[in-house]
């Protein structure tokens, strides 16, 4: 990855900003997009120690904000070589509790996002011979998830075109991939724990420097998937095929959810003291 330059969205902190200090420490050039300035100035300034770093502050539904950040890329670095589609968004709930403009906000940013910056991406990628592009993706898009309807669909609509979008540059020299994981010791749930449905803590809680591991290997590998842990993506997978069993497990997997939920409350209040 030496001098390559890796596009990166969501990145000020949890797993953008894992996978931007992953890249930097190999001498990739990087061009870090998210909403929140200070942050993202943060870590601009903390990787620039190591690297060459830029900096945009956008938000991903942004169409216009999507075509300049590539431009920024392509006229600071010269070529596009990754582009990671981390920046999610996950208003929690039953689908009819939720307001409806975080459901529309939930498809802008979760789906609509990655797929027009992929799409805009496409001819830098090409161009670089040897371009990839790796989506962050969910557990619950292998797995229908109550409680988290719109970001389950979003999730499994991602990893459909993913996996599709992969077939079809077989042939040529840029893949996709994504990632799957579980619960992520990050902010995004970490900092919002009574909302998250208990069964979601059923599963090991990864670390946001394992995902990056993970899409690092998927950007430097011919994988076209990694579920983290791998034993949750396979019974991700068996509760889409099996769904009589996944109903079944459900009380069981809830019980154990909710005991680990506990053991995660202190660690909660540690993110909300550095807010």
């Amino acid at each position: 990855m030496h001098k390559k330059t890796v596009v990166i969205t969501g990145a000020s902190e949890g797993i953008g900003a894992a996978c931007a200090r992953l890249f930097a420490a190999s001498g990739a050039y990087l061009v870090l997009a998210a909403r929140g300035e200070k942050k993202l100035d943060k870590i601009v300034y903390e990787l620039s120690q190591l690297t060459e770093a830029v900096g945009y502050a956008m938000d991903v539904c942004d169409l216009s904000a999507c075509d300049e950040l590539l431009a920024v890329a392509k006229k600071r670095f010269g070529q596009i070589h990754v582009l990671i589609n981390n920046a999610g968004f996950h208003d929690r709930g039953l689908f009819n509790t939720v307001n409806p403009r975080n459901v529309a906000r939930m498809v802008d940013v979760n789906i609509r996002a990655p797929i027009y910056l992929t799409s805009v991406a496409m001819p830098y990628l090409n161009a670089s011979k040897g371009g990839v592009v790796v989506m962050v993706g969910s557990l619950a898009g292998m797995a229908p998830l109550s409680g988290a309807s719109v970001y389950s669909g979003t999730k499994s609509g991602l990893r459909a075109f993913t996996l599709a979008l992969r077939e079809e540059l077989a042939n040529t020299n840029t893949r996709c991939a994504i990632v799957s994981p579980g619960p992520v010791d990050t902010g995004f749930i970490m900092k919002n724990l009574g909302t998250v449905d208990d069964i979601v803590f059923s599963q090991p809680m990864s670390t946001a420097d394992g995902v990056a591991l993970a899409v690092k290997y998927l950007v430097e590998g011919k994988r076209a998937e990694i579920a983290i842990p791998r034993l949750s993506g396979t019974l991700a997978s068996l509760g889409a095929f099996l769904p009589m069993l996944r109903r079944f497990l459900s009380p069981l997997l809830s019980a154990l959810g909710r005991k680990n939920k506990r053991k995660y409350s202190k660690r909660r209040r540690s993110f909300e003291s550095e807010e």
